[in-house]
């Protein structure tokens, strides 16, 4: 798994599902499961020939980066009060133009004692829309946003992240994930440029 990737991974029709997840994947017309979908692009539905192969995901992270290369950075600071989660995240936009800013909370290391597995990334709770809050610089600048979330009591503060993501519009309309920063709760993330 690499660094420059933020999984978020939105159960569907089990004890992990929230209601946020089952609207998201409605909107985007989920049918099967596995589905899977980078930076809010085409989706993949099933394993195997025209779905989910290691081909496709290669792919479209490929076409994703060269077609949509980033203007903007994301970083963040997240405190833990009690059971209340907070993160101030700053995003600095290099350029003018529509934006959106989505928030969610995620959590590592459940144990499905069923099957003696671990889930990761598992969506919790969102802070906005998932398809984001519209943001609209009109020049290049810095701004800052502050979210929050309320740790469930069977949810373990210490496996949990923030995962912000902006998207831009691109020249076809569509808003397609530009940048963003997974972080730690009661922790913090900086901005990171890649070379």
């Amino acid at each position: 798994e690499s660094e420059r990737f933020l999984v978020v991974a939105a159960h569907q029709g089990d004890r992990l599902t929230v209601p946020v997840g089952s609207a998201l994947g409605a909107k985007l017309g989920y049918q099967y499961v596995p589905t899977w979908n980078y930076d809010f692009r085409t989706v993949f539905e099933s394993v195997g020939t025209g779905g989910i192969t290691a081909t496709s995901i290669r792919n479209q992270i490929k076409s994703a980066m060269e077609e949509y290369p980033a203007v903007c950075g994301v970083k963040a600071t997240s405190t833990l009060e009690g059971s209340t989660a907070k993160i101030e995240a700053t995003v600095q936009f290099q350029q003018a133009g529509n934006y959106k800013i989505a928030c969610v909370l995620v959590e590592n290391n459940i144990e499905n004692k069923e099957t003696y597995n671990t889930f990761n990334h598992v969506l919790r709770a969102a802070q906005t829309d998932m398809e984001g809050d519209a943001v609209t610089p009109a020049a290049p600048e810095e701004r800052t946003f502050n979210f929050e979330a309320t740790i469930g009591e069977d949810w373990s503060a210490e496996n949990c992240a923030f995962v912000v993501y902006v998207f831009k519009e691109e020249a076809n309309g569509k808003y397609i994930v530009n940048n963003g920063a997974e972080c730690t709760v009661d922790g913090s993330v900086d901005y990171r440029y890649e070379l």
